[in-house]
């Protein structure tokens, strides 16, 4: 559980983000808690969720999760700390350097690339979820939470707080089920 040493960097219905400062010569992390004192399953099923897939898939600019811990009632994961600002933030300080801004992105786009490769999906990808470093411009993608192996049968429930901030970003076709299952070839998507 996060203690009176940590920074409260964010706090919403569902989460509370800290930064742990690092000491003798560890790297700060973030703690993320969830911000209930009785979360339903499906909240602590997320960071589980966020725990298990950020640990086994090694793709540059996923923000890895180091530990998971439930004690006393509180869950809460131990994750990488990214140094920077959201895209929003990013996208808004430099206006006018829109090549700066479009090679960012053509890095989200690989890193995107190599998930999909993977067969994951992200599932609240926003700008807030996309950390860029100032010194380097590189994207980290963070909030992992909903990421699911791709299907587009998947379906999970969503908390209403979380569906509220990505229902901007969300895919169409993560809105709605298909009437009639879908079949996916290499090229097409047809129904079956």
């Amino acid at each position: 559980m996060a203690d009176s040493k940590n920074i409260l960097l964010r706090e919403n219905p569902v989460h509370l983000i800290y930064l742990k400062q690092a000491g003798q010569g560890n790297k700060p992390v973030i703690l993320k808690q969830l911000n209930a004192p009785f979360p339903s399953d499906d909240l602590v099923a997320q960071l589980k969720n966020e725990f298990i897939t950020t640990r086994q898939l090694d793709i540059p600019g996923l923000r890895k999760a180091i530990r998971f811990n439930e004690g006393e009632g509180n869950y809460f994961l131990e994750l990488e700390y990214v140094e920077g600002q959201n895209l929003r933030e990013f996208a808004a300080a430099t206006p006018e350097n829109i090549l700066t801004l479009l090679e960012t992105i053509s890095k989200l786009c690989q890193t995107l690339g190599q998930l999909h490769q993977a067969g994951w999906i992200h599932g609240s990808l926003c700008s807030t979820n996309i950390i860029i470093n100032p010194l380097t411009k590189e994207p980290t993608i963070i909030d992992a939470s909903l990421m699911t192996r791709f299907s587009l049968k998947a379906s999970g429930r969503i908390s209403a707080e979380k569906l509220r901030s990505i229902l901007p970003y969300i895919s169409p076709e993560q809105t709605a089920e298909p009437t009639e299952p879908w079949t996916i070839e290499p090229i097409f998507i047809h129904w079956a």
